[in-house]
C-alpha cells in the first residue's frame, strides 16, 4: 500500500471511526429506560352509605371524623367525603382518613385525588404520602379539581397515605376519586431495525480496528 493510500486510511480511521462511534452512542442513548405504571388502589366511595361520622370501607380514621355525602361537590360519582366530619368534640383540631399500602424500595408512588371546596368555607388539607407531606388551600365553593402528589420510596414495608382537614366546624373540603399508582423504570429493548444498525456499526468499527492493527504491523 502506497503512502497516499495509507494516509487516506489513517484519515478515515481517525475521523470516520469517531463519527461512527458518536452516531452509535447517540442511538443507544435514544433508548432510555421505559416507565411501567400500575394502579394499586382506587376508590370513589360509592360502596358506602351516606352518613355522618363514619369510616369509609377500606380506610381508617386518621383523626376526628369524616362524613360520606352526595351532591354537586362529588367529582364523578354519587358519593364523596366531607373531610371535616361531625365530631362535636371541641378538642379535635383536625379530621381525616388514611389508607395502608405496602411500599417497595426504588418505586415511585403517585397519589391522584379530587378536592372541592365547601359551601362558603375555605379549608386547609394536609396530604401525606409515605415520608412526604403536602398542603393544599381549598377555597370556598371551589369546583372539583384533580391533584397529584408523588413519593419515591427509599425503603420498603407498610406505609400510609392520609388526608387531613384542619379545623373542626363540620364544613370541610370534599374528597373524591382517590387513586394510587406506581411508576417503575424498565429497560427498553431497541426495535429490530435499530438493533441491526447498531450491530452493523460494531462490525464496521471492528474492521477499522483490524485494518489499523494490520497497518501498524507492516
Amino acid at each position: 500500500m502506497n503512502n497516499s493510500s495509507n494516509n487516506q486510511l489513517r484519515v478515515y480511521s481517525k475521523h470516520g471511526g469517531g463519527i461512527l462511534m458518536k452516531t452509535m452512542l447517540a442511538m443507544v442513548l435514544a433508548f432510555p429506560p421505559a416507565t411501567h405504571a400500575a394502579t394499586i388502589f382506587s376508590d370513589n366511595f360509592d360502596t358506602n352509605t351516606q352518613a355522618q361520622d363514619v369510616t369509609p370501607a377500606g380506610w381508617f380514621i386518621d383523626a376526628g371524623a369524616v362524613d360520606i355525602i352526595g351532591g354537586a361537590k362529588c367529582h364523578s360519582s354519587p358519593n364523596c367525603v366531607n373531610l371535616d366530619g361531625h365530631t362535636n368534640d371541641p378538642r379535635v383540631t383536625e379530621n381525616g382518613i388514611g389508607h395502608l399500602f405496602t411500599a417497595t424500595t426504588g418505586v415511585t408512588y403517585d397519589l391522584l385525588f379530587w378536592l372541592a371546596g365547601a359551601e362558603g368555607q375555605a379549608n386547609t388539607v394536609d396530604v401525606a404520602l409515605g415520608d412526604n407531606t403536602f398542603t393544599f388551600l381549598v377555597a370556598a365553593d371551589d369546583a372539583p379539581s384533580l391533584h397529584t402528589v408523588s413519593w419515591l420510596a427509599t425503603h420498603g414495608g407498610f406505609e400510609t397515605f392520609t388526608f387531613g382537614n384542619r379545623g373542626n366546624d363540620s364544613v370541610g373540603a370534599v374528597l373524591d376519586d382517590v387513586r394510587l399508582d406506581t411508576r417503575e423504570a424498565q429497560a427498553t429493548t431497541p426495535e429490530p431495525g435499530a438493533s441491526a444498525l447498531i450491530g452493523s456499526g460494531l462490525l464496521t468499527l471492528g474492521l477499522l480496528f483490524r485494518k489499523r492493527q494490520s497497518r501498524r504491523r507492516k
